[in-house]
């Protein structure tokens, strides 16, 4: 989801305004938002894993897929506790 989105802000003004809104220094947004480095490698840098959390992703309403992972692991233990294994 990082990658799009940093894909999405497409010049450097919009990504410089877009960490800076997101909670990132100016310093730091001025010097990624110039970053010659791929779409992959920003996205699985510290300035968008610390501006851009899971919450931020569920507050604009993606589902939170680790929790729904874990979620579906606790009702395969209880089946399994129920049923018995094979």
């Amino acid at each position: 989801m990082r990658q799009l989105y940093w894909k999405r802000w497409k010049r450097v003004k919009t990504r410089y305004e877009n960490l800076i809104r997101l909670g990132a220094t100016r310093d730091n947004a001025r010097q990624w938002a110039s970053a010659r480095k791929g779409y992959w490698c920003v996205a699985g840098s510290w300035i968008l894993t610390t501006t851009m959390t899971n919450r931020y992703f569920e507050t604009l309403g993606f589902p939170n897929i680790l929790k729904r992972y874990e979620e579906l692991r606790e009702q395969a233990k209880r089946l399994e506790r129920m049923h018995g294994t094979c």
